[in-house]
């Protein structure tokens, strides 16, 4: 296997002083996706000087900043590679030499104590002034895909930690929202905010993609209120299951995992359009069971490139095909190994 030139793993740890640990033996697994959970990276340090190894075992750094940075394969320029806080540190006498393991989680607070309080909002008030609301009590840099101006046909309230009540409520409109290193994002189930295309080198590549199948939208419920072309405002509970799987489910609220944004006439009619507004009395709305639906992509195993991140696009050299990045998985070892990362993506389309 072809050896990473200098390999380097950089930990700057940003207590009341800062420490820095360079030219240290460490292996490293940093784990991102796209889910509700705050991502992880576990550092390991061999053999610390005693100075800094006794800095950081007597002091209290659980939640204190930490930046993670890596040298790309072939190069001896390091890059910020993880943006997090310190969960746990462990030493043990691991003779002949110490053992450091440092545990670390991005953005644990903002995803689990930053917290709503009892807030409700009338009929009309716009979706994305709702979600600008939510967004400021997260308190975290932002990016942002463009979201609904429409306003809400029905009043809704809600209590809770805001971060997992952001993301529920964006997904009723077709979005999803994670923090990456730091920053929130929300991005739509179609396209995400950066649609450009990073193309992978042929010979990063370890082994050939593998095709995945994964399974996604099972028992998602629609609860948004929504409007259906030629349909008034829906406001009581009617659920109808549908017995075939259709690319979208009501007017311009899809589920995740949905790749049209509209109901066509087509798709209306494998619902009974006619018997549906019949049925609807006015200012009714509906709650759709959505169907499993099965999604096509690929596994890649790289040497690294520390700045891939989930939600990005990415095709190989030489071939036109793209995928969307799910989950990154950077891990390796700088003692006589080389850095890798692993990538679950899904197959991409871009939307016209």
């Amino acid at each position: 296997m072809a050896q990473v030139i200098n390999p380097k793993v950089v930990l700057r740890i940003l207590g009341t002083e800062t420490i820095v640990i360079s030219d240290a033996h460490v292996s490293f697994d940093i784990q991102k996706d796209l889910e509700d959970e705050p991502n992880e990276a576990t550092v390991t340090i061999y053999n610390l000087n005693a100075d800094t190894r006794n800095n950081v075992i007597n002091t209290d750094l659980q939640d204190v900043p930490i930046e993670i940075y890596l040298s790309e394969h072939g190069t001896e320029d390091i890059v910020l590679a993880f943006l997090g806080e310190i969960d746990t540190v462990k030493n043990r006498n691991n003779k002949p030499g110490y053992v450091t393991e440092l545990t670390c989680y991005s953005q644990k607070v903002n995803h689990q104590n930053k917290f709503i309080e009892p807030k409700s909002y009338a009929k009309g008030t716009a979706i994305n002034q709702i979600i600008q609301d939510f967004v400021d009590v997260i308190a975290l840099p932002y990016n942002l895909i463009d979201v609904p101006t429409d306003g809400i046909l029905l009043g809704q309230s809600f209590s809770g930690p805001a971060f997992r009540l952001l993301r529920k409520f964006c997904e009723d409109f077709g979005y999803f929202v994670y923090i990456l290193d730091g920053v929130l994002n929300i991005s739509s189930v179609y396209d995400p905010i950066d649609t450009s295309s990073f193309e992978i080198r042929a010979d990063r590549l370890i082994y050939d993609p593998i095709p995945t199948e994964r399974v996604d939208a099972v028992d998602i419920e629609m609860r948004t209120i929504v409007e259906m072309s030629g349909l008034e405002s829906l406001r009581s509970r009617k659920k109808i299951k549908r017995k075939k799987k259709v690319k979208g489910i009501v007017y311009n609220v899809p589920p995740k995992g949905f790749k049209t944004k509209r109901y066509t006439e087509n798709d209306l009619e494998l619902l009974d359009r006619e018997a549906l507004i019949k049925d609807l009395p006015k200012e009714d709305y509906i709650e759709y069971d959505a169907a499993d639906m099965v999604i096509t992509g690929k596994d890649f195993e790289l040497f690294l490139v520390p700045t891939l991140q989930p939600d990005q696009i990415i095709n190989v050299e030489g071939d036109s095909s793209l995928y969307r990045i799910r989950e990154v998985n950077l891990y390796g070892d700088n003692f006589g190994g080389d850095y890798m990362v692993s990538l679950k993506t899904d197959d991409y389309e871009a939307q016209q």
